[in-house]
Order: C-alpha cells, then structure tokens, then sequence
C-alpha cells in the first residue's frame, strides 16, 4: 500500500473501498480513514484527498482472480496486524459482490462484512431465482414467466413485455445485440415472438409484465441491517432522468420523504431476510402499488446523496461491524440530488429537454456530483486531463 500520511482519524481502524468517489466520501468526512483499492493506476478515485493509501490490485477477471484475492488478503493481514481490528471491506458493483461470496471464507477472515445467508446469495446474481424467491415469501413483483415457460406464454402477460439478462454478471454478448445495450428492453408481444434471439437465449432471459410508468415512478428504499435483519439506517430515493430513459443507468436522482416507501421496504427486508447493506428497487403503479423489481445487496451511489442527507450507510456499516457501536442518531432531511453530468447531458435529448430546461432543473437545488467537490477537485482535473488526451489521440488519428 502507498501511505500518504496520518489524519486526525489515524486512531480509528481504516476501511477499505473497492469503489469510486461515491463510496469513499461518505466514510473520510465522517472521520474514517480510507484505503481505496483499484485495478487501473490512472483511476482519478486515487487521487482522492480523502484517500489516505491507495492499494492497487489485479483486475476482476478469472485469469487473475486468485492474485486479486491474495492482494486483499495481505492487505487485510496487514491492517489487522497495526490495527488489531479487521477493516471495513466496502464493495460497490455485481462483479465484485460475486467475487466477495466466492471468497467470503478467506475475505471474512481479514474483513469486516456482513453477509447473507446461503438461501438469499443464490437469488442475489440470477434475477429467475429473486423473482421466484420474493414472491414465494409474499412480496409483490411483476408477472414474471418461469424458467420453463416458453416465448409463447407471454401471451398471458397482455400487450408489451420487458426482458432482461437472467444472470447479473453484465451478459455482454446479451447486452450488445439482444439487449441493445440496456439493461432492460420493452417489446410488443408480437416483437418477442418473431424475435430469433429471444428464442434462441430463451434460458439466458428473463421476461416479465410491463408495468406502464414514468421514470420518476422507479423509487427504492435504502440501509443496513444487522444480523437480525434490524433495519440501523435508512432512507428513500427517486430516479429523476436515466440513460437510456427506459432500463437505463442513474444520471439524475434525489432523495424523497416516503413513509409508505420505508414501510414497505422494512417489510421487505424482514420478509426475505436481508442483512448488510441493500437497496431495493420499487416501481410505483398507476393503482399506487409498490412492485419490487430489483434487489442489489451492497453499497451503492446512493449512499453518497444518503450521507450528505443525515442516513450515512457506509458509516452505519463500519460503526456496527468494526467499532461494535449504534449508528449515529440522524434524521434524513432530503434537500440536495446526485447528477453525473456526463450522462445526464447525454440523456437530454433522449427525454426531449432543451438546454434551458435542462440547466433549470439543474440550478433548482443543492447537488453532489459523481467527480467533483469543492473539498475535493483533484479527481474530476485527473478524469478532464484524461478526457482531453482521449479526444486529441482521437483526433490526432484521424489527420
């Protein structure tokens, strides 16, 4: 690890985050200290002022896989050995959530995580299996067509279905031809069925009801909970624009003040037995019914909006795990959004805004964004000096 030097929080066992800006604020300005881990050297997240070390490790792939657990596991020998305490160990996409419950012997031994039980992992990367789970367990989710159904009953879903990738491990091949490079596609009935790779990745596939909405109808509930599913921290969220706009990536959200959201979220994490960091993903209908979509069980983007609003979950996490404390009595009081500008600019046309309204609905409130902060530039200087050699290589290549 390279050390860049002692903070006012060196007394206090550092975390570890595998993950970007999003992750790593909400603990530094909570006084955590934070190693952050990277596969690629030029990640601007490295050059973080709130990065007390950086730790470079191999790639998420097979061919390194085991070189990438060995570099944890040192890491985190050698945190417990100075600090007597296993490090928080925050982990922030699928991949790397799939890597932690293939090594969660090996990892639990030298970190601080919490993870769930046997019966939920399984349905955490096959989105076949969380359907059939959930609503086994009583909770509502979308008319989903099992494994074994053919294209041809989707004629029990009426009108437009969505389809997804089964399998949460980014079905590249899936995502750039079926798919078109969405998460989720929306297809006529009759699209479906003379669709050729919609047959012939039937089992690759999941395919469910459309339920008609607006963006900002896609809602999700947000904490931690303990080892008996007791929710410590929590707080809603909204999606404002995506891109795409249907089954697309955040690039405008903002935290909401939903009580029957929160009801009915606790319900669900008490009803499948979550434990550890979640979000659950919640599609309000036009009868205000609150169908569950998706469940993504670890620390997100979100969490970054959530600690700036007074529901720090990365914190809740490390208080409970590492330092055996309550979370800090907090009251969530939404007043600020998220926005990558990048994708949010890009989204624009596709949801027909002007720049002047889209520049409105920008200035309306408070923001974080995805780089930038005024405690800390360097990261978004680091991405801007990278982006301008991309585009003058491009152009260079192109004279």
């Amino acid at each position: 690890m390279a050390r860049r030097g002692s903070t006012r929080s060196e007394a206090r066992t550092p975390a570890v985050v595998f993950g970007d800006l999003t992750l790593v604020r909400p603990l530094a300005r909570a006084g955590v200290p934070v190693i952050v881990a990277a596969s690629n050297p030029r990640d601007p997240t490295l050059r973080s002022r709130h990065a007390r070390d950086v730790l470079i490790v191999p790639p998420i792939a097979p061919s390194t896989e085991r070189e990438l657990l060995g570099a944890l596991c040192r890491a985190g020998d050698e945190i417990l050995r100075c600090s007597g305490s296993r490090p928080l160990f925050v982990y922030g996409s699928d991949p790397l959530l799939a890597f932690v419950y293939r090594h969660s012997e090996a990892l639990s031994e030298r970190f601080a995580m919490l993870l769930n039980r046997s019966e939920v992992a399984e349905c955490l990367f096959d989105k076949q299996l969380f359907h059939a789970f959930a609503s086994a367990r009583g909770v509502l989710t979308p008319d989903t067509l099992s494994a074994e159904e053919p294209l041809e009953a989707a004629r029990r879903l009426h009108g437009r279905v969505v389809i997804k990738p089964r399998m949460k491990d980014g079905s590249s091949q899936l995502l750039r031809g079926l798919m078109a490079g969405h998460k989720a596609r929306v297809l006529a009935l009759d699209e479906l069925l003379r669709e050729p790779d919609a047959r012939r990745h039937r089992d690759r596939l999941v395919i469910q009801e459309h339920l008609e909405a607006h963006v900002s109808d896609l809602v999700s509930y947000h904490g931690f909970a303990d080892e008996g599913g007791r929710v410590l921290t929590e707080f809603c969220g909204r999606k404002l624009r995506t891109r795409p706009p249907s089954g697309g990536d955040s690039s405008f959200i903002e935290l909401c003040d939903d009580p029957r959201l929160a009801s009915v979220g606790r319900d669900t994490v008490e009803r499948l037995g979550i434990v550890g960091a979640f979000k659950l993903d919640f599609l309000r209908t036009a009868r205000d019914e609150l169908v569950l979509l998706e469940a993504n069980l670890r620390f997100t983007l979100w969490n970054y909006l959530g600690a700036a609003s007074g529901a720090n979950v990365p914190l809740a996490a490390y208080r409970h795990l590492v330092e055996g404390l309550p979370p800090v009595p907090e009251t969530c009081r939404p007043r600020k959004r998220w926005v990558n500008l990048v994708l949010d600019l890009a989204a624009r046309p596709e949801v027909n805004l002007s720049y002047r309204a889209w520049l409105a609905s920008l200035i309306a409130t408070p923001k974080l964004y995805e780089l930038f902060a005024w405690d800390d530039p360097l990261p978004a200087a680091v991405w801007f000096e990278q982006a301008l050699r991309r585009r003058y290589s491009v152009w260079r290549r192109s004279v």
